[in-house]
C-alpha cells in the first residue's frame, strides 16, 4: 500500500499561449495564462463595468438601412435592461453612418476610443436576406465577466428578439456562452465549461478556440481519447499550431504512446526552436523512453534559453526527481520559487518534495501554504497541506484541509482514500479506516478501500472485522493485482490464528494460485493443509499437501519438519502404521530431530498395546524391540523392558518374564533411575516377582 502518496506530484502539462481567433472574436491569451499556469490574476473574477459599442451595420442597399437601425435599438435595448437588474451600467453609443463598420481593425479603433476599458463591438453586413453579424473585444479580460445570473438574463431575453434579430441573438449567444465557459473553465469546473463550450462548438464547428479549451478540459479531466480528438481537429485546422502539435504530445503520452509525441514535439520545435516548453516536453519524453543522454541534452537547452524561467526549472525538477536525483530537483524548485511569477505548481512541487523525500514537513507546510495562497481552489496543495497537518499530529485540522480538497475535487473518492493512506503510515488505524469508509460512501465501485480497511482493523487487532473486509473484498471480484495478493493472504493468516479453516484454506488457495513462485504464499498454503487435516480431522487432504511439497522439494530439514508433521496427524487420528511410516522417514532426513524421535518411540509402544490385546504376542513383542533401538531416552528404555516382561507373561512365558523384569531392574539401577517416582514404582512390583 502507498500511504503517503501525493496525487501526481510533478507536471510536464506545459501549455502555451495561443492568439485564439473566433470569426470576428479576438482574445490574445499571454502564456502566464496558458493551462500550465493555473495561477488567475485576482481582477478575473470581479465584476467590471461594460462598455458595449453597437456600431450601425453596413447595407448594401438603402432600402435596408432601417431594418439595420431598428436592429441595432433592439440589441442596445435588451442588453441595457438585462444589465440594469443587476446593476451593472451599460454604456453604449449607436456609431453614425460616417464610421460605419467594415472590419475588425475599425471596430478594433471605435472601442480603444472608450478610455482603455473593456468594451464589446458587435456589428454586421446585411447583405439581401442575410444578415452576418460580428463583434470585436477591446481589452477585454479573460473572458467576458459577467455573474452567471447576468448571463442567463441576457440569453433569456436575446432569444426572445424575432426575425432579422434573431441572427444576432445566436451570435450573443456564443459571446455569452464562450465567456461563461472561460469563467468555468479557469475555476476548474470542467464539466462545466464542456456544457458551454459545446453550445458555442455546435454552432461553429471550425471554432479553433473551443477546439483548444475543449481539449483542455477533457485533458484535465483524465478523459484522454476526447481531448486527442480535439487536440487533432485543431491541428488539422491549423497544422502549424505549436500548441496544438504540443497539448496533443502531452495528452499522447499519458495515453502511453512517447513515440509518437515525441514526432509531435520535434514538429512543433522546428516551428519555434526557441521554446523552452517544448525543449522540456522533449526532455521529458526521451526520459520515458528510457533515453537518459537525449533528456539530459534537451533539459540543458531549455534552460540555456532562460536560466530562470520557472517552468522550465520546475520541469527540470520533474526530469530530475524521476531520475531519483531529489537534492537537484529540490534545488531547480527553489530557483523556480524565487522567481516572481512562479506558479501554483512550483510550490506544490516544492512542498510535494519536501513531505515526501526530504521529510521536512515545517518546508513542505511553507510551500503549500504559498502554493494554496495563489490558488486557493488548488486541490493538490489543500491536499498537501491535510497531509502535512496529519504528519502534525493535528488531526482535526488536517480533516478541515482534506474537506476543502474533496470541495474542488471531481474526484473525492481519491483525496478520502489517500488521506487514509496517510493515516495508516502514522499508525492513526482509527481514522484510516473512517476515510476509507468515506472513500467507499462516495464511489462504492472503489473496492481497493475494503482492503486498506482489512489492514486497518487488523492493526487494531479486530480480526473479525479485517477478515470481514477481506471476505467483502473477495466477493467482489477485484483484479489478480498484488494488493489482491496481500489482502487475501492477510485475510488466510487471519482465518488461520481465529479457526475459521475452511475461509484460510479457500484463500490461500487463491493467492498461492496468483503467484506460485512466492515462497510466503505457498509456506502459508502448506500450513494451512496442515493444520485443516488436522483440526477437521481429514486425513484426504495430505496428498494433496504431498503432491505439492513434491513440486518444489525444500531442504532435508524442513521436509523432515512436513514429514513429521503429517505423521503427528496420522497418530491423533489412530493411524499407526502410517504415523511410524512418516516419522521413520522423517528421522531419516534429519536425525537430530528429538521430537520426532520421542514422538516414533511413542507410537511403536502405542501399536504394541493394540497388538497385545489382539494377542499378537511375537509382533507387540518386535515392535517395542523398535521402539527401544530408536530412543535415547534412559527412562522411556526403562520403560520398553518392564513392558516387555508383561508381554511375556501375558504370553505364559514365565521364565522370559522374569529373566526381562531382571533387565529392567539392573538397568533403572545402572542408569541411577530409582528415584524417578514412576520407575520406583515399576521397581517395586518388579522386585516382588523377582525375588533376589
Amino acid at each position: 500500500m502507498n500511504k503517503d502518496q501525493l496525487p501526481k506530484p510533478f507536471s510536464q502539462k506545459i501549455r502555451i499561449g495561443v492568439l485564439l481567433v473566433e470569426g470576428g472574436l479576438v482574445v490574445a491569451l499571454a502564456a502566464a495564462l496558458a493551462l500550465g499556469m493555473q495561477k488567475v490574476p485576482e481582477f478575473f473574477f470581479q465584476e467590471k463595468l461594460i462598455h458595449i459599442v453597437v456600431s450601425e451595420f453596413r447595407i448594401s442597399s438603402p432600402e435596408k438601412d432601417g431594418i439595420a437601425k431598428e436592429l441595432q435599438e433592439t440589441v442596445y435595448r435588451k442588453l441595457k435592461n438585462s444589465l440594469d437588474k443587476e446593476g451593472v451600467f451599460l454604456d453604449a453609443m449607436i456609431v453614425k453612418s460616417d464610421s460605419t463598420v467594415d472590419s475588425h481593425e475599425t471596430a478594433r479603433r471605435i472601442g480603444q476610443r472608450q478610455k482603455g476599458s473593456q468594451a464589446i463591438v458587435l456589428w454586421g453586413d446585411i447583405r439581401g436576406n442575410t444578415y452576418a453579424p460580428h463583434y470585436t473585444l477591446i481589452n477585454p479580460p479573460e473572458g467576458l465577466v459577467t455573474s452567471e445570473t447576468q448571463q442567463t438574463r441576457i440569453i433569456h431575453d436575446l432569444n426572445n428578439l424575432e426575425g432579422q434579430a434573431i441572427s444576432l441573438a445566436t451570435n450573443t449567444l456564443n459571446i455569452a456562452g464562450f465567456s461563461l465557459g472561460l469563467v468555468k473553465y479557469w475555476k476548474a469546473e470542467y464539466q462545466k465549461a464542456i456544457a458551454l463550450f459545446e453550445k458555442v462548438y455546435k454552432q461553429d464547428t471550425s471554432n479553433s478556440a473551443i477546439m483548444f479549451y475543449m481539449g483542455n478540459c477533457y485533458y484535465y479531466l483524465d478523459e484522454f481519447e476526447k481531448a486527442s480528438s480535439f487536440y487533432r481537429k485543431w491541428i488539422n485546422k491549423d497544422p502549424e499550431s505549436v500548441s496544438g502539435l504540443n497539448n496533443l504530445a502531452v495528452v499522447l503520452m499519458e495515453m502511453g504512446e512517447p513515440r509518437e509525441a515525441l514526432m509531435l514535439l520535434e514538429k512543433a520545435l522546428q516551428l519555434d526552436k526557441q521554446s523552452v516548453e517544448l525543449w522540456t516536453n522533449i526532455g521529458a519524453t526521451y526520459l520515458a523512453l528510457n533515453e537518459d543522454g537525449e533528456a539530459a541534452a534537451s533539459l540543458a537547452s531549455a534552460i540555456e534559453i532562460d536560466p530562470d524561467n520557472p517552468i522550465a526549472l520546475s520541469n527540470c525538477a520533474v526530469i530530475a526527481e524521476k531520475m531519483g536525483d531529489y537534492d537537484a530537483a529540490k534545488s531547480f524548485l527553489e530557483r523556480a520559487a524565487e522567481s516572481p511569477e512562479a506558479p501554483a505548481r512550483v510550490f506544490t512541487n516544492l512542498g510535494t518534495i519536501n513531505y515526501q523525500h526530504f521529510k521536512d514537513y515545517n518546508k513542505a507546510w511553507e510551500a503549500f501554504k504559498k502554493a494554496n495562497d495563489l490558488v486557493p481552489g488548488d486541490t493538490s496543495s489543500a491536499f498537501g497541506l491535510a497531509l502535512v497537518y496529519l504528519r502534525f499530529g493535528d488531526v482535526d485540522k488536517a480533516t478541515e484541509w482534506l474537506f476543502k480538497t474533496i470541495e474542488h475535487s471531481h474526484s473525492p473518492a481519491r483525496y478520502y482514500q489517500q488521506f487514509g493512506d496517510a493515516a495508516f503510515q502514522a499508525e492513526l488505524y482509527n481514522p484510516a479506516l473512517t476515510f476509507y469508509q468515506e472513500a467507499l460512501n462516495t464511489d462504492p465501485g472503489s473496492i481497493s478501500n475494503y482492503a486498506r480497511m482489512a489492514q486497518s482493523a487488523n492493526k487494531l487487532n479486530a480480526q473479525t472485522d479485517a477478515l470481514n473486509y477481506v471476505m467483502i473484498y473477495a466477493n467482489h471480484n477485484p483484479p489478480r493485482d498484488e494488493e489482491t495478493e496481500q489482502t487475501y493472504h492477510l485475510g488466510c493468516v487471519v482465518a488461520f490464528n481465529t479457526g475459521k479453516l475452511d475461509t484460510a484454506l479457500y484463500l490461500c488457495e487463491q493467492v498461492y494460485q496468483m503467484k506460485p513462485e512466492n515462497q510466503e504464499y505457498r509456506t502459508t498454503y502448506l500450513q494451512t493443509l496442515l493444520r485443516y487435516a488436522q483440526v477437521k480431522r481429514d486425513t484426504t487432504i495430505l496428498p494433496v499437501f504431498l503432491n505439492e511439497v513434491q513440486k518444489n522439494p525444500p531442504d532435508d530439514a524442513k521436509m523432515a519438519d512436513y514429514l513429521a508433521q503429517i505423521a503427528t496427524i496420522y497418530l491423533e487420528h489412530n493411524d499407526l502404521d502410517r504415523a511410524i511410516q512418516y516419522y521413520e522417514r522423517a528421522l531419516g532426513l534429519n536425525s537430530q530431530d528429538e521430537l520426532s524421535r520421542h514422538n516414533l518411540t511413542v507410537t511403536f509402544q502405542k501399536q504394541s498395546q493394540v497388538l497385545l490385546e489382539e494377542k499378537e504376542w511375537e509382533s507387540a513383542i518386535g515392535t517395542l524391540n523398535r521402539a527401544f533401538s530408536i530412543t535415547k531416552d534412559v527412562k522411556e528404555k526403562a520403560k520398553i523392558l518392564y513392558n516387555k516382561a508383561f508381554i511375556f507373561q501375558e504370553q505364559g512365558n514365565r521364565e522370559i518374564s522374569h529373566a526381562q523384569l531382571r533387565e529392567f531392574i539392573n538397568y533403572v539401577r545402572e542408569q541411577n533411575l530409582e528415584n524417578d517416582a514412576e520407575l520406583r514404582n515399576m521397581l517395586a512390583e518388579a522386585q516382588k516377582v523377582v525375588k533376589p
